[in-house]
């Protein structure tokens, strides 16, 4: 098989990993989001939060880039549960905790007024991201353990946001070859997530329900082009078996059987192996290769590269090598990384 192990990190670091620029544009937002937040809690004469926590994809460096700058920042806002009482002493309910956040919120920066959703508030940016502030109470249990629970919906179910993170952390450093380049493990997770970006008509089950099939399923190998092959076919073939995926640290299930979103993903995975058999032929040309992997990730990025490449060293590339017939054609809704704002 061509090597284009070189090609799949390139893109990765230049396409898909989400730029410092954009980290800290986002950082900016969500401080601003939960500064705001305090002011309102104190001016509105409600309990003060005891502390916040990142999670999610930006906890778990795993955010990938995206043209329509649609990013979701999920950061937790967390009270003593001494402090959520009723005005009649009586712990206050899950809907009125969340209420009681959205009310806090007022900034003209933003799109709207806070959407009080199932599991968060959510605060919407007029530059197309948002924040997600799911509210957490913290109480200690009888033998003296440190437990948090999430409003969700009308109850308060036990969670542990920061255990997610250290999950994921931890099977990283354990699983990847090396620490190089953000640990190849993460790498394969957001080249997987990338697959769904540029196709605005994917039905694709959450980042966390990806991160969760790619840990439990990831081959590594000195290629990222082989690891990314070989995690895909092992996520399918897992697929095929059961398409419920339970959650890694608190129990309980993140997607139930036949759940359509994770069948969809298993079925359009499954598409791929197509692709991947052609970079396998022996006679698979390197502009042929690349037109697979624009294929693969609806982009154009892997040709513009090979001519870009061509064009130093004096030749271009031959029109045969860059037209090669495909199985597969480059899906209509498929937009181009590094266009809009994110690029």
């Amino acid at each position: 098989m061509i090597d284009c192990h070189n090609d799949l990190l390139t893109f990765y670091k230049k396409q898909v990993r989400l730029d410092t620029f954009s980290k800290e544009s986002l950082k900016t937002a969500r401080d601003t989001c939960s500064n705001n937040v305090k002011s309102g809690l104190a001016k509105n004469g409600d309990p003060a939060p005891i502390g916040f926590v990142l999670q999610g994809s930006f906890a778990m460096e795993a955010v990938v880039q995206h043209s329509d700058y649609k990013y979701d920042i999920d950061y937790g806002i967390v009270f003593s549960k001494e402090s959520l009482v009723g005005l009649r002493g009586a712990d206050k309910t899950p809907r009125d905790a969340r209420q009681m956040v959205a009310n806090a919120f007022k900034d003209k920066r933003f799109d709207s007024e806070p959407i009080v959703k199932t599991n968060c508030v959510r605060f919407p940016y007029a530059a197309g991201y948002h924040v997600d502030m799911p509210v957490y109470r913290e109480s200690k249990n009888l033998w003296g353990t440190v437990v948090w629970e999430i409003a969700s919906g009308d109850n308060w179910v036990e969670s542990k946001p920061k255990g997610v993170t250290a999950w994921f952390e931890a099977a990283v450093t354990a699983q990847s070859p090396d620490a190089k380049d953000d640990g190849q493990m993460r790498r394969m997770t957001c080249l997987l997530k990338a697959v769904e970006k540029t196709r605005v008509s994917y039905n694709w089950p959450s980042g966390f329900i990806v991160s969760v099939l790619v840990k439990d399923k990831y081959v590594s190998d000195e290629r990222d082009d082989i690891a990314f092959i070989k995690t895909i076919r092992a996520i399918v073939r897992r697929l095929n078996e059961y398409t419920s995926v339970d959650h890694p640290v608190v129990g309980g299930k993140l997607a139930q059987e036949n759940d359509t979103a994770v069948c969809w993903m298993r079925d359009k995975l499954a598409d791929f192996d197509a692709k991947f058999k052609e970079l396998e032929e022996p006679e698979c040309s390197p502009g042929h290769a690349m037109k697979i992997w624009d294929d693969i990730f609806g982009t154009d990025w892997f040709i513009e590269r090979s001519k870009e490449a061509a064009d130093k060293i004096g030749f271009g590339i031959p029109v045969a090598a860059v037209a090669a017939p495909s199985a597969f054609s480059r899906p209509p809704d498929a937009g181009r990384y590094g266009s809009g704002r994110s690029g």
